[in-house]
């Protein structure tokens, strides 16, 4: 797969579902409607018939591709995607065990707003 057509994968798959379901939302302060976006966003990311992707499943393997090209690998992008990940992480596992916090929740919506920005613009700057 080219450079190209893997930026263009990440943009789709991760950058923006990541983020769908929070976008929708009347009342960003609603915490439950929050909640409720974000096991969907970040936790049941992707859905191909029965089986379900989290967004840091679905970032492991669109990684491990990019790293496997030498000019993606060490892009600032990716650089900071694993840094906003390693957030949706956190928070995920802290969605997934039910103990997340309202700061959970917000640090959880920024971070995937911020990978659905990282994706649309590492796309538009080095894949279209």
């Amino acid at each position: 797969m080219s450079a190209s057509e893997l930026l263009a994968r990440l943009k789709h798959d991760l950058g923006k579902a990541i983020s769908f379901q929070q976008r929708w939302l009347p009342d960003p302060e609603d915490e439950d409607a929050l909640r409720s976006a974000l096991v969907e966003d970040l936790l049941r990311t992707r859905r191909a018939g029965d089986r379900v992707t989290g967004a840091v499943d679905l970032w492991a393997a669109l990684r491990s591709e990019l790293v496997a090209d030498p000019r993606l690998a060490e892009a600032e992008e990716r650089v900071a995607l694993d840094a906003e990940m390693a957030i949706v992480a956190a928070v995920g596992a802290a969605l997934a065990d039910g103990i997340a916090s309202s700061s959970d929740l917000r640090r959880g919506a920024a971070a995937a707003r911020r990978v659905t920005e990282l994706c649309r613009g590492w796309w538009a700057r080095h894949g279209s």
